[in-house]
């Protein structure tokens, strides 16, 4: 099961399971879907999860949980994680941690629909695919884009 199989069904997943987005006042709860690639181990890894976000806009803030999945020692391996950063215009920082590292990163994004972050991992255990530098790509707000206009 290629990561690229892997990748298409956590992008198409997410947009079959959510109709809509779940409003809470002028913050939303919606998928996000992402990427990211670690250096050291020369590591591919989707990402799907919720995130809860504050409304686009010039600053905000967001607090994710999901998933990271990849083949690793040929099979699926599958690890959890929960995340936060705060977003100032186009730029954003935060941290996230699972079960195996702890990733602080910096990034830029576009009114907290999506982001390219960077960061280092500080692993947990010796055996984890998560150490060293890594680049993410996330898409996290599916539903706004359109009551935008983008």
């Amino acid at each position: 099961f290629g990561m690229i199989k892997i990748f298409i069904l956590l992008l198409i997943c997410p947009l079959g399971l959510f109709s809509q987005e779940i409003s809470t006042g002028e913050n939303f709860i919606v998928p996000r879907v992402g990427y990211s690639h670690h250096f050291k181990t020369s590591r591919n890894v989707g990402f799907v999860g919720l995130d809860y976000i504050t409304k686009p806009d010039y600053v905000g803030a967001n607090v994710y949980v999901g998933a990271n999945v990849m083949q690793y020692e040929n099979r699926l391996k599958i690890v959890p994680e929960v995340g936060a950063s705060v977003v100032l215009l186009l730029n954003s920082i935060g941290a996230s941690v699972s079960t195996e590292s702890f990733q602080p990163m910096f990034g830029w994004g576009l009114l907290n629909l999506g982001r390219l972050e960077g960061g280092y991992s500080f692993r947990f255990r010796q055996d984890t695919p998560f150490q060293g530098w890594f680049i993410r790509l996330y898409i996290n707000n599916f539903f706004r884009w359109h009551k935008l206009g983008i």
